[in-house]
């Protein structure tokens, strides 16, 4: 694996209102989400980041991460500016989304998106990373 970005699935099994670094404290709801993310350097890095239980809080997803649960990561050796063209993606086939989420450093709405039900068994999000 090397550079690219990458869609996070991870599922919030209850309600929680979390403090997330600058955006302060979000509720967010029970279900599925997926975070558009990338990594310039290392996807396997990255996503063995999240997937990891000690580290600092860096970026928002950090916060989140402390109450949810990362699924699996699906990733595309894309370039860089694919991480807000694959927001984009993620925002028109989610339920909702987290404002301003993982996205101060662009001009996306956000790269956090909700979805009620499992991301991974729509057609659409299945397309995008060829039915993996």
């Amino acid at each position: 694996m090397g550079k690219g970005v990458y869609a996070l699935i991870i599922k919030l099994d209850k309600e929680k209102t979390i403090p997330v670094g600058k955006l302060g404290f979000i509720t967010f709801k029970p279900g599925f989400y997926v975070y558009a993310g990338s990594a310039m350097n290392s996807l396997e890095k990255r996503i063995q980041r999240h997937f990891s239980k000690t580290k600092a809080l860096h970026w928002h997803i950090d916060y989140f991460l402390l109450h949810a649960k990362p699924l699996e990561a699906r990733t595309l050796e894309k370039p860089k500016h694919w991480e807000c063209r694959l927001a984009r993606f993620l925002e028109k086939i989610s339920d909702s989304f987290i404002p301003k989420f993982g996205s101060s450093d662009c001009k996306c709405k956000s790269h956090l998106f909700f979805f009620q039900k499992d991301p991974r068994k729509s057609k659409a999000f299945q397309r995008k990373f060829n039915n993996r």
